[in-house]
């Protein structure tokens, strides 16, 4: 009985992180799509 507990934990848990590192990663795309719009901006002010 353990083990199958033992999976199904370390399965969802991984499933947790990828799922959050993706989450982390699609922001960080828009972190530097909005960084870049910025410099882009700060270019052509100047």
């Amino acid at each position: 009985m353990w083990p199958t507990i033992h999976l199904l934990l370390i399965s969802s848990a991984f499933f947790m992180i990828s799922s959050l590192a993706f989450k982390v990663d699609k922001l960080a795309k828009k972190v530097d799509k909005l960084e870049a719009k910025k410099l882009d901006s700060s270019e052509y002010s100047n």
